[in-house]
């Protein structure tokens, strides 16, 4: 998110996640955050479907040839999605924290589908999109979930929500893995998926 919003210096605060750890509203300085966007204010949502249109039209006149088809839209590296009010009853009628990104993924998705029907989005299901999205939750045709389960050495790194664990050194079918199978299991039953 934050090559999205790098440029945004003078955007309202409202624009950038209240962070779980401190109520406060934070604005990313990095890839790794601090903060995050607020996924359901109408702007950010406009702001990011014109910035992916800039990375599109700089790559297809950049790389003629061969230009891309999948673009990457993973949140800051860090586990303090938006709480503010409008988020948490979305994740409420949603189902979870994974189901808003979903929607807003969907938005942008259908936003980019107009003009480059050939354009895929790719958004990590990582820390607190981790979880499976409630059944029945639709991802768009050219939206592409990359399950990111992180290994038990990442034990602190997501204390902020509930995930699903795995043993990195043992394959997925070990018992020890079961809740981390049945997760993908899960995530598979949507659709296509990609790994990290």
């Amino acid at each position: 998110f934050y090559y999205y919003t790098k440029e945004w210096k003078n955007a309202p605060d409202e624009y950038f996640a209240r962070s779980p750890r401190n109520g406060k509203r934070e604005r990313a300085t990095g890839p790794s955050g601090p903060g995050h966007i607020c996924f359901t204010h109408p702007e950010v949502r406009k702001l990011f479907a014109a910035q992916l249109e800039k990375f599109i039209q700089q790559d297809m006149a950049e790389h003629k040839d061969a230009p891309p088809v999948c673009y990457a839209i993973s949140a800051n590296d860090n586990n303090y999605p938006c709480v503010c009010a409008n988020c948490k009853v979305a994740v409420k009628k949603l189902g979870n924290y994974t189901g808003l990104v979903i929607d807003f993924v969907n938005y942008l998705a259908r936003s980019v589908a107009k003009k480059y029907p050939h354009v895929k989005l790719k958004f990590s299901a990582y820390l607190f999109a981790q979880n499976p999205p409630v059944p029945g939750t639709k991802i768009e045709k050219n939206v592409i979930p990359g399950i990111a389960q992180m290994g038990m050495e990442w034990e602190d790194f997501s204390s902020n929500f509930k995930r699903t664990k795995r043993e990195s050194l043992l394959p997925l079918q070990h018992a020890v893995n079961k809740n981390a199978l049945s997760e993908f299991k899960k995530w598979a039953s949507f659709g296509k998926l990609s790994i990290w």
